[in-house]
């Protein structure tokens, strides 16, 4: 991958990126994990298809409709793949939320599940994350 190229993948996570730790509901048994994820959107397939090259193929694309003619596209990547490529990113914009999640990714190496010996400072990731992101004020 060309610098070029990295660096234009960084200012997409910077504009349209999100960084999160989420929990998961596994099964209908309601059994939980913990989360990490990359979601880049937009509006245009073709930039989000041309990140996901970029970043080697990593992450699967999905679509939705804010408004009935405009889709939007998201490239989702989980916990594997972060662990590649997060340490390898130069973010300005959302150094922080890079930082908590890789160090959510370094807790879990373990313990994927909900109730993990690291809930209590996973807990406080995922509110910090969900505070920079704009979902707490």
């Amino acid at each position: 991958m060309s610098e070029r190229d990295w660096g234009w993948v960084e200012g997409m996570i910077d504009g349209e990126g999100c960084l999160g730790l989420y929990l998961k509901k596994y099964n209908e048994s309601g059994r939980a994990g913990w989360a990490p994820r990359l979601v880049i959107s937009g509006t245009n397939l073709e930039m989000i298809k041309e990140a996901k090259k970029i970043l080697g193929g990593k992450g699967h694309i999905t679509s939705f409709c804010h408004a009935p003619a405009r889709p939007c596209y998201n490239l989702t990547l989980t916990p594997v793949p972060l662990r590649d490529i997060l340490p390898k990113l130069k973010l300005k914009g959302k150094q922080r939320q890079c930082r908590l999640v890789l160090e959510a990714l370094e807790l879990l190496k373990e313990h994927v599940a909900y109730h993990t010996p690291n809930d209590k400072r996973l807990k406080e990731i995922r509110k910090e994350l969900m505070r920079l992101n704009g979902g707490i004020k």
